[in-house]
């Protein structure tokens, strides 16, 4: 049986002899991908690691959180952290004789009813609750570090390291103390998306464990919240989509995944931002079947929502003015990259945006960019679509429709300014007059991991006169991806080469000196498929092979060789051979 690129290579299996094989090398080729990784910075002192500076009621929960990412005590005595706005200074506070911070270790200065609380600094109202810095320095009044909060009401910035300042609004609720957290305890690229709203802990660390969702929702209770998930206001509920309750404002059918979804929002109204409890990423995927309203809403109102990675928001997700319609909505501060939607009476449309560190409009020193949109369409568009989100390093892509795990749907994508360590959130906000027209995300069939494609390569090559053929992939093998391809380089400059494809490894590898070639050029699997590719000038080469999408094309191994043709050298069968490259396909 043969394998062709457009059928599943899981029902096909090899039926060559070994030396029949290569009575047809003539005309094959396939090609590898180089990783790329982007290290952590990390603070070598003392940071403002964590702080609340606005609460429910009479703001007695105030602190700031002070943490030693060095290898050594630092001496605290004589310290003072610092407030300002943008009128001036507001408070002072001198840390005491004697204060000192082990590695490692936190220093907390707050009111007394916050726990673990080092220095007690104030009874309530302790910081501004509006735009404001915090600055720490030193014995000698040197600048240790500083952060700026709410930076988006004005122009005014403190001097400090942070380039934009945390930009959207925040406000802890009593029953579930939420803070501004760096996403691990000391991450410091001197930005303030080194920041994100989570779970307060003053006095322990910020560190939370990675984490990877797959959720139905199905075994889970009607009414109860989601352990994963911390919220600003409220946590993310199970519904049954088909019963109007409390947490459902309408009716709506089950999605393909059938049974239970789940509602991220405030059924009391305004605008909610949920996290999700787990370790920042930079690579992530994150999936699910999205019910969407893409019929136009009632005049004057408004509904919007995002799915954002690398970053977070802000305690009230204000809107975001993506669609340049609502210019004075400039508090929103999402960060990252989210997918984000908009719906007015004119329509609703879906948003890929990066963010960066959250600015916008007029007083920022940055702004968003959008790298695609999607219009959508209310006879088409209307209830439950696939919507995946993707990020990898400085890429990211966004899938809307089509089928679930795979690469197939509307896709838009692009590359980030600035890739970077963040969380992963979900937020609603509405303005919509009638309770029962409103529509909360609503998802089902939640998946929150990476992408489980992966590349090897093992096994040896065999040079040319003009060195080593090698090979990559451009993007994650995923069932369904017509872009799927392999690039080669290292080959001869517009040479002949033949890239080999199979799934079955040889128990020990084949030396093809047996036709010919030179010792020592080792073959590791018995080829199934065989393209003939040719370099260009510089000796590169690219072959696009599209993955069906299928449910069984998840998990396979495809291994790939490249044999390149080069006259200079003294065989019969005049070749270098390129390293084993396995490719197992992911979701």
């Amino acid at each position: 049986m043969r394998c062709y690129p457009g059928r599943a290579v899981t029902a096909c299996l090899p039926r060559y002899s070994r030396s029949s094989c290569f009575l047809i090398l003539v005309a094959t080729t396939f090609f590898l991908a180089r990783p790329t990784s982007l290290c952590a910075q990390h603070a070598s002192g003392v940071v403002i690691n964590e702080f609340l500076y606005d609460d429910e009621g009479v703001d007695d929960g105030e602190f700031v959180e002070l943490y030693n990412a060095s290898r050594t005590t630092v001496d605290l005595s004589g310290w003072r952290l610092e407030s300002e706005d943008p009128i001036g200074p507001r408070s002072s506070f001198v840390l005491p004789s004697g204060a000192r911070i082990a590695p490692g270790a936190h220093y907390v200065l707050g009111s007394a009813a916050v726990p673990r609380v080092d220095q007690v600094v104030g009874t309530t109202d302790i910081w501004d609750n509006a735009q404001a810095a915090l600055k720490l320095v030193d014995a000698q009044s040197k600048l240790v570090d500083s952060v700026v909060y709410e930076a988006w009401r004005s122009k005014w910035r403190v001097g400090s390291p942070i380039d934009e300042g945390i930009w959207p609004d925040f406000v802890s609720r009593d029953a579930r103390r939420t803070s501004w957290s760096r996403i691990r305890d000391g991450y410091d690229t001197r930005n303030a998306r080194d920041f994100r709203i989570a779970p307060a802990t003053p006095g322990a660390s910020n560190d939370l464990a990675p984490r990877e969702i797959d959720e139905g929702f199905d075994s889970l209770t009607v009414g109860a919240t989601l352990a994963e998930w911390g919220g600003s206001f409220a946590l993310p509920v199970v519904i049954d989509p088909q019963t109007v309750d409390a947490n459902n404002p309408s009716v709506v059918p089950a999605s393909p995944q059938g049974g239970n979804a789940a509602v991220f929002w405030d059924a009391q109204g305004g605008g909610n931002m949920t996290m999700l409890l787990a370790d920042g990423v930079r690579d992530v995927v994150i999936e699910a079947w999205v019910w969407i309203e893409a019929s136009p809403l009632a005049l004057a109102d408004r509904a919007t929502w995002s799915i954002g990675a690398q970053g977070g928001t802000g305690s009230y997700f204000e809107f975001a003015d993506v669609s340049g319609t609502q210019p004075q909505s400039v508090a929103n501060g999402n960060t990252g990259v989210s997918l984000t939607y908009e719906a007015d009476d004119v329509g609703a449309t879906l948003y890929l945006v990066d963010h960066g560190d959250g600015a916008w409009g007029a007083n920022a020193r940055s702004a968003p960019r959008v790298l695609g949109k999607i219009a959508l369409r209310p006879q088409v568009d209307q209830g439950w679509q696939r919507v995946r989100l993707e990020l990898r390093g400085d890429v990211v892509e966004a899938w809307f429709g089509g089928s679930y795990g795979c690469g197939d749907g509307v896709h838009i994508g692009g590359k980030l300014s600035q890739p970077a360590l963040g969380g992963v959130y979900i937020a609603y906000r509405e303005r919509i007059a009638n309770p029962a027209q409103q529509r909360p995300f609503t998802c089902d069939r939640l998946r929150i991991s990476k992408n489980s494609a992966k590349v090897t390569w093992s096994g040896v090559g065999l040079a040319t006169s003009r060195g080593l053929p090698q090979a990559r992939t451009l993007v994650p093998a995923m069932p369904g991806r017509n872009d799927f391809a392999v690039e080669g380089w290292g080959l001869v400059p517009s040479g002949a080469s033949i890239w080999m494809l199979g799934v079955q490894r040889f128990a020990s590898p084949l030396d093809l000196v047996a036709v010919g070639a030179r010792s020592g050029c080792l073959l590791y699997f018995d080829p199934i498929e065989f393209y003939a590719v040719r370099a260009d000038p510089a000796g590169d080469a690219k072959l696009v092979l599209p993955l069906p999408c299928i449910p069984t094309g998840v998990g396979v191994d495809l291994h790939f060789q490249i044999l390149d043709f080069d006259p200079f050298l003294l065989s019969s069968f005049p070749v270098g051979i390129s390293r084993l490259m396995t490719v197992t396909t992911g979701h």
